[in-house]
């Protein structure tokens, strides 16, 4: 068998020069002894003769009509078996009437379509004395495509369907010798153009690295334009929700009260509500509006007031598609319900705000209030290390932003210094909320709301230190930013039991009882569940100091089922509720029972906190109040121990050399117990720090400092 080089196909675009010389050749030939009048050629010669069986038509083996067709039919038999070695009636063919039956009736295989089904892997083929060798695989695809095409036409059963003449055959071999579309083919565009690539490589291949180096230049304009129209979209977002609020601000400013009366910052809102609800448009500016409004009356402890109003932000929110309105509807909604009852939902919605957010610098801001928020939901629920952390993530987010918000980063700042606070850190709470009230008021801010929250919570935190003398006067200054007319209308009832706590550390329960009423009346009034169950807290420990059991009881009676429905179990305010029954039972002369309570306080709030959560500062507070019922109950030793460890647990979080009440009720309790015990050197030298700190943090007329020094057996007059 001869298997000559066939044509590459369209998969490999390499002719051999074999191939080349045999087409060549052979149509030189065909031209020289072409017929002008349909007659027998010289190809016929070279088949044999003109009935040479082997190269008959079939319009000759069958008595048709003979023309220039046929010599194109015995040409392409001819061609045929050079490229495949195989006759196109097949091997099979033995006798004459085989043969003929085939020609008539039998369509040829494809040359590519031979060399496939051959069964050597591997032939020789001579040409001009080049000796080359190749492979079936490779053969069948030089075969296809164009030569296929070529001599499958040439050996069409019908003539018509032939070349019309010997010449249009050559020209089909000499197209495809130079790589031109050949007449055979359909003339399609895409062949026609992998014609033209083939004759032209080394321009086309310029081209097309010119026109892929254009179209990357627009497909990244293109990106560019998208991206610059987003962040155009966005702006004019932001521009219109601006607008919004301004417009809304203008009227609480001036259009509210046209002839100047006097309105309080609720009456504005509640004016500014109703204002807002009257429209029939849900978009993203009244969503806006809305989450505005609710956040006020949330500043303001409006907690029931600010419900509502977030959650109707929210509804029209969920029908809108612009993540920026609908991430701050989610999580300025669960700040509000984690305050309230419902701490599950509210973290669920903080962390679908927080998907909302697409990781861009324009929505940075958005994504640090979710954050903030966040940050709330989670001290709420008694995870303050989470809350910590969030808070610090809404400051690195506040670095993507490009401007300078300053006034955002103060209030970011200043939700640090508050997540310090509530999990003990009380070193870095103070410092940070000192730096923020130093900021504020370079901002112009030290009269505002925002200074009374900043007094507020930095006030709290000296507390919690043991400077009650210094946290009553920045109570004191954040009331007087919120009161009307010298009343406290305005002061929120968060803060004015606050004012009532420090009352109490100050011994002057008289005060702490009437700010402690008035706080649970108006977070009554308010709807505040928070405020109303500490105010209640609050009632019960200044009737305790006040030796009435009765009225302590009833508080306490009111305000468990309360905490029970309000907070998640394990909340670190039910032991503190347990301490207070210890105290209870305690004042009614039930010692067995309120040591009981004592103990069970303790250890549930020591399980909390190596748990990592919320209550850690409340400790020493109850180890104070078992010790006083230890005390009580004639052990003195175990009050001494207990009062060893309130110290040890406050020299942790205080930084050395801090004069505390804390400290001097720790020491002022150590030196009675010592004093129990009759180490009378130890109880006075206890009662000596207890004076030093008293007298410091809570002044020299408090009563523990005159109880101090005269254990310490101080004379006044050195004092």
């Amino acid at each position: 068998m001869i298997w000559a080089y066939g044509r590459a196909s369209d998969a490999d675009q390499t002719q051999t020069p074999a191939i080349q010389q045999q087409i060549v050749l052979a149509r030189a030939k065909l031209l020289e002894g072409e017929s002008q009048d349909g007659a027998a050629t010289l190809l016929t010669v070279q088949g044999g003769r003109a009935m040479t069986p082997e190269y008959a038509a079939p319009e000759q083996v069958t008595g048709a009509p003979v023309a220039t067709a046929t010599d194109v039919y015995s040409l392409g038999v001819l061609l045929y078996v050079l490229l495949t070695g195989q006759h196109p009636a097949g091997s099979a063919t033995r006798s004459p009437a085989d043969l003929v039956k085939a020609i008539v009736d039998t369509e040829p295989r494809r040359l590519s379509d031979i060399v496939t089904s051959a069964k050597s892997d591997e032939e020789t083929v001579t040409a001009n004395a080049t000796r080359r060798t190749t492979t079936p695989d490779k053969l069948c695809r030089l075969l296809r495509g164009d030569l296929d095409t070529i001599v499958g036409k040439a050996l069409k059963k019908n003539p018509q369907e032939r070349y019309a003449s010997v010449a249009a055959l050559a020209d089909d071999l000499d197209r495809y010798l130079k790589h031109e579309p050949i007449s055979a083919r359909p003339d399609t565009f895409a062949y026609r153009a992998a014609k033209f690539a083939r004759r032209n490589r080394t321009a086309v291949a310029f081209a097309t690295l010119a026109a892929l180096t254009t179209v990357a230049g627009v497909v990244g304009t293109l990106v560019q334009a998208r991206t610059a129209r987003a962040q155009r979209d966005f702006a004019f977002r932001q521009l219109e929700h601006s607008e919004a609020v301004n417009s809304l601000n203008s009227f609480l400013l001036s259009d509210a009260a046209p002839s100047g009366k006097p309105f309080t910052v609720n009456e504005l809102l509640e004016r500014a509500r109703h204002m807002v609800e009257r429209q029939h448009r849900n978009d993203a500016s009244r969503v806006q509006l809305l989450i505005s409004i609710g956040e006020q009356y949330n500043s303001q402890d409006e907690d029931a007031k600010a419900r509502p109003v977030i959650e109707e932000a929210y509804r029209i929110s969920r029908g809108l598609t612009d993540p920026s309105t609908r991430a701050q509807a989610s999580c300025a909604l669960g700040n509000v319900l984690s305050r309230a009852d419902d701490p599950g939902r509210a973290e669920a919605l903080i962390q679908e705000g927080l998907r909302e957010l697409p990781n861009q610098p324009q929505y940075a801001l958005d994504r640090v209030s979710c954050l903030v928020h966040g940050s709330a939901v989670a001290r709420n629920i008694g995870e303050v290390q989470e809350g910590i952390a969030r808070v610090q993530e809404a400051q690195r987010t506040l670095k993507q932003t490009p401007f300078d918000p300053e006034m955002r980063k103060l209030r970011v700042f200043m939700d640090l210094a508050e997540a310090y606070r509530e999990a003990a850190e009380l070193p870095q709470a103070i410092d940070a909320f000192e730096q923020a009230s130093v900021q504020l008021a370079v901002l112009g801010g030290d009269d505002t709301q925002t200074a009374g929250t900043l007094f507020n919570n930095w006030a709290l935190a000296l507390l919690q230190m043991g400077r009650p003398l210094d946290a009553e006067r920045l109570f004191r200054r954040a009331m007087d930013i919120s009161r009307v007319d010298q009343s406290e209308q305005g002061v929120s009832p968060m803060l004015l039991n606050n004012y009532a706590s420090t009352l109490d550390d100050l011994a002057r329960e008289d005060e702490a009882s009437k700010y402690a009423q008035r706080a649970y009346e108006r977070a009554r009034q308010a709807g505040d569940e928070v405020v109303i169950n500490q105010a209640l807290l609050m009632l019960a420990r200044v009737y305790l100091a006040q030796h009435d059991p009765n009225r302590a009881a009833a508080a306490l009676a009111e305000v468990e089922p309360r905490l029970r429905k309000d907070l998640p179990p394990g909340h670190y305010a039910f032991t503190s509720l347990t301490s207070a029954h210890s105290l209870l039972e305690l004042e009614r002369g039930n010692i067995p029972s309120a040591l009981r309570l004592a103990d069970q306080a303790i250890d549930a709030l020591e399980a909390i906190t190596k748990a990592g959560k919320a209550g850690i500062n409340f400790l020493p507070v109850l180890y104070q109040r078992r010790a006083i019922v230890e005390l009580q109950a004639g052990r003195p030793d175990a009050a001494a121990a207990d009062m060893n460890k309130v110290l040890e647990l406050f020299q942790k979080n205080t930084p050395p050399r801090t004069l505390s009440y804390r400290f001097g009720r720790a020491y002022l309790f150590l030196a009675r117990a010592l004093k129990a015990q009759v180490k009378d050197d130890d109880a006075r030298a206890a009662a000596r720090s207890a004076a030093e700190h008293l007298q410091s943090a809570a002044g020299p007329d408090h009563p523990d400092t005159r109880i101090a020094r005269q254990l310490a057996g101080l004379d006044p007059s050195q004092q």
